[in-house]
């Protein structure tokens, strides 16, 4: 199973529900038979894992910071514990020391949970720490002009 984080968080979001309602809002979608408790507890879960603050599941997108509001749609994909996560421009109109949390933080789940990451972006630098250099490509070419003959690991 793979989920996606879309680029510009802030309008993923819905504005008028809470945080852990919209980390539980795909499990019950796609999850048929999945009972709202179990979507929240698995939402607080999500939550836990990409560092959201408990008190901060009751509040609205626009109470949170940009990166936080990010963590959130990272928590919405990884709820329903994908084995590949595509990540749209994950870091774009973030700060460079938002960019490097949320770069650890992806580093340290991958570790933990073993996901995989796709990270779709157009910067060059800072965003392939970490990834395989067979397995970036730069317009639409391998990095480096190495051939892909077989999928290789992101090491993210």
């Amino acid at each position: 199973m793979e989920r996606e984080v879309p680029q510009a968080a802030q309008n993923a979001l819905n504005p008028v529900l809470k945080v852990v309602e919209q980390i539980a809002e795909p499990l019950m979608v796609h999850q048929k038979g999945i009972k709202k408790s179990e979507a929240y507890q698995r939402a607080h879960q999500a939550a836990r894992t990409v560092g959201i603050p408990a008190d901060f599941l009751e509040r609205y997108p626009f109470e949170l910071s940009g990166g936080m509001r990010q963590r959130v749609t990272i928590a919405m994909a990884l709820a329903a514990e994908p084995d590949l996560v595509v990540l749209d421009e994950p870091t774009s109109a973030l700060d460079v020391l938002t960019q490097a949390n949320l770069m650890n933080l992806l580093k340290r789940i991958k570790q933990e949970y073993g996901t995989t990451f796709i990270l779709i972006t157009h910067a060059e630098g800072g965003q392939g720490a970490g990834v395989h250099p067979g397995a970036a490509s730069l317009a639409h070419r391998p990095a480096q002009g190495l051939p892909l003959r077989r999928p290789l690991p992101l090491a993210l």
